[in-house]
């Protein structure tokens, strides 16, 4: 191809981008958020995680609080890596677990990690962390939520760096 083509077809694609940006089709959808206050998480319960603090956020798709949600923008398959980290304590007995698990539209979508080879009466920290991919149609909402059956509610370490979610659009 001569120079004048390929000039001709890279400024074909810099205006295609540029259009796909400016209509919100842009490829790049992608977000991140952390927390560290402590949440406290019931017993026996899911409990959505509130990564209220969100790093970036490339088209306002997280809605942070009690009910955090990431609504899709565009349709196509997400890759979802969360993590929290249960604060240090001897509330854990043989056979009760904390797991960490995907929820679509309000429903289980895969459950990324679980602990349940704690023995009771040594201070210990429990982390969970996973990840995983999932078609997400425009509109539909995922969130991450939190479960442990210590007997008592437990907190989230209060770090930021522990507990985070990170979701791009492949």
């Amino acid at each position: 191809m001569s120079e004048h083509t390929l000039r001709r077809l890279s400024d074909l694609e810099r205006r295609t981008e540029h259009d796909r940006v400016q209509s919100g089709t842009s490829a790049v959808i992608a977000a991140r958020a952390a927390t560290g206050s402590g949440q406290s998480i019931p017993n026996a319960t899911y409990t959505i995680v509130n990564y209220g603090t969100v790093t970036f956020d490339t088209h306002g798709r997280i809605s942070v609080g009690t009910s955090w949600i990431f609504t899709a923008l565009l349709p196509g398959y997400y890759q979802v890596s969360a993590a929290i980290l249960f604060t240090l304590t001897t509330n854990w007995a043989a056979g009760e677990i904390g797991q960490l698990t995907l929820f679509k539209n309000g429903a289980v979508a895969s459950h990324l990690d679980r602990k349940d080879n704690f023995s009771g009466g040594v201070s210990q920290y429990m982390m969970l962390h996973g990840s995983d991919t999932t078609y997400l149609g425009n509109g539909e909402t995922i969130n991450v939520r939190a479960y442990q059956d210590s007997g008592a509610a437990l907190a989230l370490i209060e770090n930021a760096e522990f507990n985070y979610v990170s979701i791009v659009r492949l």
